[in-house]
């Protein structure tokens, strides 16, 4: 079990997001993916830790190679008692450039929609920012729950177009190649001197990482 550093909050063993409007590059600079992790930098999560790239493959719903393009607020839910100050997600849309593993609906074949958590004093528009327009991303996919009690989940439906599925990521899920190196953004390690094909499905053991500085 490893106690990784990666920006997404566990609510009844979901990962949560964001609800609202949606902030694109068109108006904005592009991050990078060095800055866009260090937005996550606050997340802990247990997990196991795995080596291969096909066991992250089995317990995936779907792989997708895709591009960041912009974000959302997501889903918000009550998580104090007397309903005050709701914790709000954020949603960034992935537009799908290939399906390596699974299958997605007629509607998520095109873009997909991964809520994920902002702790640390970030907000939605802080990844919007940094978030690193254009560049290749590999995710592996499962569904976001949709019933949650405890929080209370306020508006199921944000974040995404009518119809769109809701997925989440792990800490070992999510990877983005830029300058020659690859981060896995929840999880904080860089790889140096590699590219996505190293952690596709079929590609057998993962590289071995370094924690990023954040």
């Amino acid at each position: 079990m490893r106690l990784g550093i990666v920006t997404t909050i566990a609510v009844a063993g979901v990962i949560v997001s964001y609800s609202g409007c949606s902030t694109s590059s068109d108006d904005e600079t592009s991050g990078s993916a060095r800055e866009f992790a260090q937005t996550f930098r606050g997340y802990q999560a247990d997990y196991d830790e795995v080596q291969s790239a096909d066991i992250l493959a089995e317990r995936a719903f779907a792989v997708v190679a895709a591009v960041p393009v912009s974000v959302s607020e997501g889903r918000s839910y009550n998580i104090n008692a007397d309903n005050s100050d709701p914790y709000v997600t954020a949603v960034v849309e992935y537009q799908v450039t290939e399906l390596l593993s699974g299958e997605l609906t007629k509607e998520a074949s095109d873009r997909v929609f991964i809520e994920m958590s902002v702790t640390g004093g970030f907000a939605s528009s802080d990844i919007a920012q940094t978030l690193p327009v254009g560049k290749s991303a590999l995710l592996y996919l499962s569904p976001a729950s949709t019933k949650v009690s405890d929080p209370i989940l306020i508006d199921e439906t944000a974040g995404r177009p009518t119809g769109y599925p809701l997925f989440v990521v792990g800490p070992q899920d999510l990877y983005i190649e830029e300058d020659g190196m690859v981060f896995s953004i929840l999880e904080g390690e860089v790889f140096q001197d590699a590219t996505l094909e190293d952690f596709r499905p079929g590609t057998g053991e993962l590289p071995e990482g370094q924690p990023l500085d954040r």
